[in-house]
C-alpha cells in the first residue's frame, strides 16, 4: 500500500540529502526516494568514487529536502539493504518526527554546496589570549556568509554574536582563505545532536573570497561532490 498524499512526506523520485556520521567523520549523499509504502521509505544506494557507500541495519541517518518555499529535516533508522529491480536500495523507517526549518527567503547572494574542511578560531580579545585552531566542514557558502558543521566540543565557547576567523579553500581553486565573520546562528546537526551547524556572515567579504566564489561557480554550477569527509 502506498503512502500518498502527505505533503510534509517525501515525494516518489524526490531527490534528499542523506547524511551519516560516524565519530568525527561526516558523509552527505544526494540521493533518490525509489518508493514509499507502509514498511518504509526507499531510497537509491549512496555511491562514492570507489563503490556503493557501507550502511548497516540499525544505523542512525539524518534526511533534508525542500519541499516548495520551506526545508524540512528528520532523522531516521536504517531498517534493511536490498533491491527494486537491478537497483540496490536502503529502506529507513518513516520519520516520527519532522521539523520544519525556515521559509525559504529570497536570496541576495548565491548558494553554492562545497562540502570543504575548514579551520576556525575565536578572534583574541587580548594579545596575550590564544585560540587553538578547529576544525569543520563547510556545509554551504555564498557572497553573504557560510554555514559549517563542528563538533560540539570545538565549537565549545563560541555563541552567535562572536567574531571568528574562517580558514579554507573551495575545492582548490585558489590558494587558502583567510576571512574573518560573526556568528549569527548555532543549531544542533538533525543527523547528530554532538555535531553542531553553524551560520556565520562575513565581516566585509574578501576580494580573494569573492573571487573564488564566482570562479567555482562558473565552472561546477552542476555539480555536487559526493563522499566522506572528515572534520
Amino acid at each position: 500500500m502506498k503512502i500518498v498524499d502527505m505533503p510534509e512526506l517525501l515525494q516518489i523520485r524526490e531527490q534528499v540529502e542523506f547524511r551519516v556520521s560516524s565519530g568525527d567523520d561526516v558523509s552527505i549523499f544526494l540521493v533518490r526516494v525509489e518508493d514509499i509504502t507502509t514498511e518504509g521509505i526507499f531510497i537509491d544506494r549512496p555511491i562514492m568514487d570507489r563503490g556503493v557507500f557501507n550502511v548497516e541495519p540499525g544505523e542512525r541517518i539524518g534526511i533534508e529536502y525542500r519541499r516548495g518555499m520551506v526545508k524540512y529535516r528528520f532523522s531516521s533508522l536504517i531498517i534493511s539493504e536490498g533491491r527494486l529491480g537491478s537497483m540496490p536500495v536502503i529502506q529507513i523507517e518513516h520519520p516520527k518526527h519532522i521539523d520544519r526549518i525556515r521559509h525559504k527567503l529570497r536570496r541576495k547572494w548565491l548558494r553554492l554546496n562545497i562540502p570543504t574542511k575548514l579551520v576556525f578560531s575565536q578572534k583574541n580579545t587580548s594579545e596575550k589570549a590564544k585560540t587553538e585552531n578547529k576544525h569543520g566542514i563547510i556545509k554551504d557558502v555564498s557572497g553573504g556568509g557560510l554555514k559549517f558543521i563542528a563538533s560540539k566540543s570545538d565549537v565549545a565557547g563560541i555563541y552567535p554574536g562572536t567574531v571568528i576567523t574562517l580558514t579554507f579553500n573551495l575545492s582548490g581553486e585558489v590558494s587558502v582563505i583567510e576571512q574573518e565573520a560573526k556568528v549569527i546562528k548555532m543549531e544542533p546537526a538533525s543527523f547528530d545532536i554532538q555535531q553542531i551547524e553553524t551560520v556565520v556572515i562575513y565581516s566585509n567579504i574578501s576580494s580573494q573570497l569573492s573571487e573564488a566564489i564566482i570562479i567555482h561557480n562558473v565552472k561546477h554550477q552542476n555539480r555536487y561532490t559526493f563522499g566522506k569527509r572528515k572534520l
